[in-house]
């Protein structure tokens, strides 16, 4: 997953380890989480990646009409 790195003031730095590496912030647009990178590795887990690919797969099942509506899927499931 690509991301734009952007660095923090020293300020923000210091509050998200004296925080345990995660710290509150509020901006222009709304309210925003700052976290250590091994926080958040540590919080999605090792199949992070695997599941990001499976949902923009079925985004793009979605989007090419590979769907059905559950009432059916759950009908068929029935039958089975």
């Amino acid at each position: 997953m690509a991301t734009d790195r952007q660095h923090l003031t020293p300020d923000m730095e210091q509050t998200v380890q004296q925080h345990g590496g995660r710290a509150e912030f509020d901006g222009q647009q709304g309210a925003y989480i700052v976290m250590t990178m091994d926080l958040y590795q540590a919080m999605v887990g090792p199949d992070f990646e695997a599941s990001i690919k499976a949902i923009q797969q079925g985004l793009a099942d979605v989007e090419a009409g590979r769907t059905q509506p559950a009432e059916e899927f759950f009908a068929e499931l029935r039958q089975t």
